[in-house]
């Protein structure tokens, strides 16, 4: 029996597939999937504060400060929105209730759980061949996902979802736009409340 691990395989993805090599030369895929994600702490501790946008290397004692800060930053919390048109009126106005109360909606996982799968085993945000997505490699290192973030936030004006995955928290606020929605994000519990304004 065949199987296949989450996430989209497309061309040029890494992969790892386990089966078995036939006398006629063919290799017979029994297993397929994307390399093992190395998790955060693994990574941070290996690259000894090595910052990847090219702030040098941050010494342990600022990293520990900044850790501690996080720690203790129990209520701050970003609130995330996509699809705002600011130059809409009814945009404005629903910007205006935004800040009189959160309300937690229900969640599931489907395509969006599929997608973050694959952007976090490729450790890149846009892991697509050339022929369907052009690299500027000047930039490309940019979308670069490694080490492993906390967080990612995947906005566009598809349904809201959040969940973890691997210890990385992940969601879309929805589109703000269209559906009222938005997320606020708290770094110290890195948990996401998904929210929408009442009509």
């Amino acid at each position: 029996k065949h199987k296949i691990t989450s996430g989209f395989f497309v061309e040029n993805t890494v992969i790892v597939a386990e089966g078995e090599l036939l006398s006629s030369g063919i290799f017979q895929v029994n297993t397929c999937g994307f390399p093992p994600l190395e998790d955060r702490e693994t990574s941070l501790s290996l690259l000894m504060g090595l910052d990847f946008f090219g702030g040098g290397v941050i010494p342990t004692e600022e990293a520990l400060r900044l850790s501690s800060l996080e720690n203790k930053a129990v209520n701050d919390m970003f609130v995330i929105l996509s699809d705002v048109w600011l130059d809409s009126y009814e945009t404005m106005e629903k910007l205006g209730v935004v800040l009189d109360g959160y309300e937690r909606c229900e969640i599931n996982q489907s395509f969006f759980f599929q997608l973050v799968a694959t952007i976090t085993h490729q450790s890149h945000l846009c892991p697509l061949p050339l022929t369907v997505q052009p690299i500027i490699w000047n930039y490309d290192h940019c979308l670069r996902l490694y080490p492993t973030p906390d967080m990612i936030v995947l906005a566009d004006k598809s349904e809201q979802k959040a969940f973890k995955y691997t210890g990385i928290t992940c969601f879309n606020p929805g589109s703000f736009a269209n559906d009222s929605t938005f997320a606020a994000y708290r770094p110290c519990t890195k948990e996401v409340e998904l929210s929408a304004l009442e009509s």
